[in-house]
């Protein structure tokens, strides 16, 4: 057996250790990543009836919603990254997204989303969704909660960016939104989310799914990270 220097044996167990901590932390994230599908499929039923009762107004190719400033937590980008990632185009659409990424994280720097007047100012910059792709969203099926239940009532043209704000009706989904996100959190350990870039990136990080974008820019996107009792 050939021996291995000690500084080369230090550096190995310190590689075995962050594959060790990568691998716990995949299993901690694809186990969150099924509570929110399975919310999302225990609750397809009741949202629809929801909408049908309701007249919910939104159609497809309306994407004014595909412009806000909006957040998600870690569990629910999870399957997102594992979707694109398993993908037989994943390396040559990498450096898009990657480039995408580093444009949305800068972009959300600016601005406090928990903020609700900063959360105006930025709809009207109209910066568009990483994931909305021609008027669709590219990722429709897994879309996180913020865009899943969002829905209106109003005439979809008071959603548009105006000289003057119109009134715009909501349906109430905040239950079902709040289960979303307290599940997904109690099966990670945490309650970890803010603007979408920055959740795919930090939920990318937990699968081990490498990502070329400025790690700085990831202490100035407003984030929440709470610490939860995990389900054994």
């Amino acid at each position: 057996m050939r021996r291995v220097p000690a500084a080369s044996q230090a550096v190995a167990d310190l590689g075995d250790e962050k594959v060790a901590s990568v691998s716990q932390d995949a299993r901690r994230a694809r186990r969150a990543g099924k509570v929110v599908l399975q919310i999302y499929r225990e609750s397809a039923a009741y949202v629809a009836a929801v909408a049908e009762s309701q007249g919910v107004t939104c159609r497809t190719g309306c994407s004014h919603c595909c412009k806000l400033p909006a957040t998600s937590t870690v569990p629910e980008m999870v399957p997102v990254v594992e979707y694109l990632a398993s993908r037989s185009d994943w390396k040559k659409r990498r450096p898009a997204l990657e480039r995408e990424l580093r444009h949305q994280l800068a972009e959300f720097a600016t601005v406090d989303v928990l903020d609700e007047g900063e959360r105006v100012a930025f709809f009207r910059r109209q910066l568009a969704c990483m994931f909305l792709k021609e008027d669709r969203c590219e990722i429709y099926s897994l879309r996180p909660a913020v865009c899943r239940y969002h829905m209106v009532v109003s005439p979809p043209a008071n959603c548009e960016v105006g000289p003057e704000p119109r009134p715009i009706a909501l349906v109430d989904m905040q239950r079902v939104e709040n289960t979303v996100a307290i599940e997904g959190a109690k099966a990670l350990g945490e309650l970890t989310g803010g603007p979408i870039a920055l959740a795919f990136v930090l939920a990318a990080d937990l699968l081990g799914v490498e990502l070329d974008v400025d790690r700085t820019l990831l202490d100035r996107v407003t984030n929440v990270c709470i610490a939860v009792r995990a389900h054994a």
